[in-house]
C-alpha cells in the first residue's frame, strides 16, 4: 500500500536534485548479486520511490544505502553520500571530506567510522513500513535462507518438508515483502528478512544454519533497536551439487582428494562440501518443525522504540531534500 502524500516519507515529486541551478543526479552504489538477493536490490526498488527521479550512472556522485556496503572497496568518487549502510566486510574506510554522512545502520559501524554516536539511526530498509501493510495469514509461518545458503541445498523443499512456506532470498523485492507481509512469523537467516518483519512488525526468529552468517551485521543492527542477536542454531546440510553435471562432480572429487593428500594449491577454488546424508536432513527438517510448533523466543522491537528510529530516518530523508532539492 502506498504512503499518503502528507507523511514525511512520501513519494517526492522533484525530478533531479539541483545544486547551483544545475540538475544534479546521484548514482546508486550497491552489491548486485549474480543470483540475485533482495535485500541488495532493495535499494533499487525503494529510493526511487522515496526520492523520486534523481539517480543516474554519474559516478561523480554515489548514495551509499541499503547494504553492508562501507569499506575499502568503496569507489573513489570525488562525493560519497552515506545513507544508513553499514561495515561489517573488509577494512572500514576513512571518513574524510568527500563523505557527507547522513546516519549508519547501528552502533558498531558509528564505533568503527569514528563518528558520533548521533549518526547511529537503523537500516534504511525501515522505511518499508511506508509501502507495505500486513496482510496476515492465520498460522502461515516463512522461511528465509541466507542468500547463499540458498545455493547450498535444496530449501524450498527444506522448507516444504517442515511445513514451512518458504521464501526465496533470490526472488524479485516485490514478491519478497509480499510474502513476507503476508507471514504471521517470519523465521530467517536472513537480516533482511528480520528488518521488513520488523519494519511490517511482524514477529520474526533468527537462525544459523552456516558459518558465513556474519553475527556483527546482525548486532549492529539489533543493538540499535534495543534487541539482543540470539539465532537459533540450525544444523548444516549441503546439496551444492544438485544442478552440476557428471565432469563438475568428477572435478570436485578430485579436488577433495586432492585436499586429502596435502596437495591442494590457495589458488584453486574450492570444491563445495559432500552432499549430506538423508539422515542429516532429516534432522534439520525435524529440528525447523520443533520451531515452527514452539515458535519460541520470538522478536520484535518495542513499537516506541521502533517508531523513534522511522521518525529518525524520516528527518534524514528530509534533511537530504533540502540540502538539495
Amino acid at each position: 500500500m502506498w504512503a499518503t502524500p502528507s507523511h514525511p516519507c512520501a513519494n517526492s515529486t522533484c525530478q533531479g536534485l539541483v545544486e547551483g541551478g544545475e540538475e544534479y543526479v546521484v548514482k546508486l552504489y550497491y552489491h548486485k548479486d549474480h543470483i540475485g538477493n533482495f535485500g541488495d536490490d532493495l535499494n533499487l526498488w525503494l529510493w526511487p520511490r522515496v526520492f523520486g527521479d534523481v539517480f543516474d550512472d554519474d559516478d561523480e556522485t554515489i548514495f551509499i544505502g541499503i547494504g553492508t556496503l562501507l569499506n575499502h572497496a568503496i569507489p573513489p568518487a570525488p562525493h560519497k553520500i552515506v545513507f544508513g549502510s553499514g561495515c561489517g566486510y573488509g577494512e572500514p574506510p576513512i571518513i574524510d571530506g568527500s563523505y557527507n554522512v547522513y546516519f549508519v545502520r547501528g552502533p558498531r559501524t558509528a564505533g568503527l567510522l569514528g563518528l558520533d554516536p548521533e549518526y547511529t539511526v537503523t537500516d534504511p530498509a525501515i522505511l518499508i513500513r511506508d509501502y507495505f501493510k500486513p496482510s496476515t495469514v492465520d498460522n502461515l509461518i516463512s522461511l528465509i535462507p541466507h542468500h547463499f545458503s540458498d545455493q547450498l541445498a535444496d530449501w524450498k523443499a527444506i522448507g516444504r518438508e517442515s511445513g514451512l512456506d518458504y521464501i526465496c532470498p533470490a526472488e524479485d523485492v516485490q514478491s519478497v515483502i509480499t510474502r513476507i507481509s503476508q507471514s504471521a512469523v517470519v523465521i530467517t537467516e536472513s537480516m533482511h528478512g528480520a528488518i521488513i518483519a520488523d519494519a511490517l512488525r511482524i514477529p520474526w526468529i533468527p537462525y544459523k544454519c552456516y558459518p558465513h552468517i556474519a553475527a556483527d551485521k546482525w548486532w549492529d543492527w539489533c543493538e540499535g533497536h534495543a534487541l539482543e542477536y540470539k539465532p537459533v542454531q540450525i544444523s548444516p546440510v549441503y546439496d551444492a551439487e544438485r544442478h552440476s553435471n557428471f565432469n563438475a562432480k568428477l572435478k570436485n572429487k578430485l579436488k577433495r582428494n586432492l585436499k586429502g593428500m596435502n596437495l591442494w594449491r590457495d589458488r584453486w577454488h574450492p570444491a563445495p562440501p559432500v552432499k549430506s546424508s538423508p539422515n542429516e536432513f532429516d534432522h534439520t527438517i525435524e529440528q525447523l518443525r520443533a520451531l515452527k510448533n514452539h515458535p519460541q523466543p520470538v522478536f520484535l522491537s518495542h513499537q516506541s522504540r521502533h517508531d523513534d528510529l522511522f521518525g529518525k530516518v524520516c528527518d534524514r530523508v528530509n534533511k537530504f531534500r533540502s540540502d538539495y532539492l
